[in-house]
């Protein structure tokens, strides 16, 4: 335990002064500057929807850590951090559980909705207002750590971060988030 302690402590100041940060624009960036190993990474959005209210969260200059998720997700997954990063910032809601909490959040301001086909989500076109309003407010960093599903549970109980879904069900966002997502979701179905 105090071994993770100090672990937890070490993640926590890299997040606080991350020396590898990147806006969404290094996806155009050849090589990709986020490596192909195992780790955790944290999203930060300098604009975030006004919902969430709170101001609890890591900041880094104008942006604070909303997101924190790790790759690959469990023993034996080949997905590492570069692709996983990827997948949040280039694909579409339906390979972004991240994507999809931020579209039905910002669906008022961004005029998009979630929608369903074959058993498939996205925002159709309002992707690329997502992806929009993902390149004027996004930085990202990561932390590199090898099985990180084995810190993820006691990360997200140490650093603040509210559009996570999975093993955050201990933060005070987690049911507003939860009940956002279940409503579009539900509105796709029934479109």
């Amino acid at each position: 335990f105090y071994g993770s302690t100090k672990l937890i402590e070490k993640i926590k100041k890299h997040f606080n002064s991350p020396s590898n940060f990147h806006s969404r624009k290094a996806l155009n960036t050849k090589p990709f500057p986020v490596p192909n190993n195992e780790g955790i990474y944290a999203f930060y959005f300098k604009k975030y929807p006004s919902i969430i209210h709170d101001q609890d969260t890591i900041r880094y200059k104008n942006f604070n850590l909303m997101y924190l998720g790790i790759s690959p997700v469990r023993p034996g997954t080949k997905q590492r951090l570069d692709k996983r990063i990827k997948k949040h910032i280039k694909n579409d809601a339906s390979r972004s559980t991240l994507r999809t909490s931020l579209g039905c959040l910002l669906s008022n301001e961004l005029g998009i909705q979630l929608h369903l086909y074959k058993n498939r989500i996205s925002f159709e076109l309002g992707e690329d207002k997502l992806d929009s309003w993902l390149d004027e407010n996004l930085i990202f960093s990561w932390f590199l750590l090898k099985s990180p599903w084995e810190y993820e549970t006691l990360l997200l109980k140490n650093i603040n971060a509210p559009l996570n879904i999975q093993g955050n069900e201990h933060h005070s966002f987690f049911p507003i988030l939860s009940t956002i997502r279940k409503e579009a979701k539900e509105a796709a179905r029934n479109r």
